[in-house]
């Protein structure tokens, strides 16, 4: 712990996979995130996001985070931890699909 009691990060780990269509200036992306970190108290800490729409300019047509799932590292918890967690962002990543396909500009 640090002088002011919160936790340090000794690990990171975090992806994001985007989709993109449309030219550079005014994409329409359908990006989704992902990230552990363990903590210097032995903590397993997911992380997870989905979003649809212009990056670059602001607004979504679709967007979920994910609440903080922490549990000890290596434990039974952490791998039904992760496991939830996963199928939670699966389950909200078919939705962002859905909206992206339904809403991706036409070509002109």
């Amino acid at each position: 712990m640090t002088e002011t009691g919160a936790r340090e990060i000794e690990h990171r780990w975090s992806r994001c996979t985007r989709v993109p269509t449309g030219p550079e200036y005014n994409r329409y992306s359908l990006r989704m995130g992902r990230g552990l970190e363990l903590t210097s108290d032995g903590a397993l800490i997911f992380r997870a996001f989905v979003d649809v729409g212009r990056p670059s300019l602001g607004g979504n047509d679709f967007f979920w985070q994910s609440q903080d799932r922490e549990a000890p590292v290596g434990s039974i918890e952490a791998d039904r931890m992760l496991q939830e967690g996963v199928a939670e962002l699966g389950e909200q990543l078919k939705k962002a699909v859905e909206v992206f396909v339904e809403k991706v500009p036409g070509e002109s």
